[in-house]
């Protein structure tokens, strides 16, 4: 944990789990010819979790899966979910921290299949599939513009 005062960062020890996307603000581009490859906008992720205690922490998983990620419109209604389609080991896993930390991340189109989501505001939430109930989670809004054509 850290706050910047005048200049001077000052870090107390802590555990802090964060979220950051690589823009607040998308626009999908469908100006012809359309480029499959630019006209839905990519979303990417980092979900760090930081040890800055100087004692270890273990986080245990019930499976392969250590994370995941939604994006939910402003209804709440769920417009991606990254784990959906994807299969995970059955073995528990674990990670190890002391004075250190571990990224995750994340890249997706903003899409419903082949269509770009509506514009509007959404949120992006993501946490740390941990067992137990120990949680870690973090979010933030996002915008989706409409599209250029």
């Amino acid at each position: 944990m850290s706050a910047r005062v005048g200049g001077v960062t000052i870090r107390r020890p802590g555990i802090l789990f964060s979220l950051k996307v690589d823009r607040p603000r998308y626009t999908p581009n469908l100006s012809l010819p359309v480029d499959p490859e630019r006209a839905i906008p990519p979303l990417t992720a980092e979900l760090t979790i930081e040890n800055t205690t100087g004692e270890e922490l273990v986080i245990r998983f019930p499976a392969g899966q250590q994370y995941d990620l939604s994006i939910t419109n402003e209804a709440g209604e769920t417009a991606y979910f990254w784990s959906a389609n994807k299969f995970f080991t059955q073995a528990t896993t674990s990670i190890e921290l002391t004075n250190d930390s571990r990224t995750f991340v994340v890249r997706t189109p903003l899409s419903i299949g082949e269509r770009p989501l509506t514009a509007g505001i959404y949120l992006v939430e993501a946490w740390l599939t941990t067992a137990g109930s120990r949680r870690y989670v973090a979010s933030l809004p996002i915008e989706v513009t409409e599209p250029m054509f």
